[in-house]
């Protein structure tokens, strides 16, 4: 299963096993509503694809642990990441960003997306953010809007002190 995992998008939550005492979870624990996977590990990633395009979610396959948790944004002023597209996809049209972008509004500003064009420029896509959005849609591209051709996208969150928190998530794609 460790290859296949590979494969799999990074897993956006962990469970906690049944019967786990209510006092035992953590403060911030959520509960959520799953859709059961595959048995099928072929069907894996297309399932985990199919659920993400739909909005949904299927059931974590990791379980929580201290280490795990301890990895959230805790005392980190953000967590920024882009998960759609993804570095080597072919796009066109109209096309959601979609990803992470985690953080404190006492901290941070805005975040942005940026694309980088063939000749090297960069440009802003849509407006700054000031809300965080946590494995959503954080703007559109239109990708009809461009020529064909090789591009990236950056995505940068901004702190109060008006430099850049860390360095920005890039994804390299071509425009059909």
């Amino acid at each position: 299963m460790q290859e296949m995992d590979d494969d799999l998008p990074p897993p956006e939550a962990c469970y906690f096993p049944e019967g786990t005492p209510l006092d035992a979870l953590p403060a911030d624990a959520l509960p959520g509503v799953y859709l059961e996977a595959p048995r099928n590990e072929e069907s894996l990633k297309g399932a985990y694809e199919w659920a993400r395009s739909a909005g949904l979610a299927i059931v974590p396959r990791l379980a929580c642990s201290e280490e795990l948790l301890d990895s959230g944004r805790g005392s980190e002023l953000a967590i920024w990441r882009i998960r759609s597209p993804r570095d080597g996809d072919t796009v066109s049209g109209v096309v959601p960003i979609v990803g992470t972008a985690d953080f404190d509004p006492e901290n941070v500003l805005f975040y942005k997306l940026e694309i980088g064009t063939p000749d090297g420029q960069w440009l802003t896509l849509g407006e700054t953010h000031a809300t965080p959005v946590v494995n959503g849609q954080l703007e559109t591209l239109h990708a009809d809007a461009f020529p064909p051709g090789s591009y990236s996208l950056r995505l940068i969150v901004v702190g109060r002190d008006s430099n850049y928190v860390g360095e920005p998530h890039v994804v390299t794609f071509t425009i059909e």
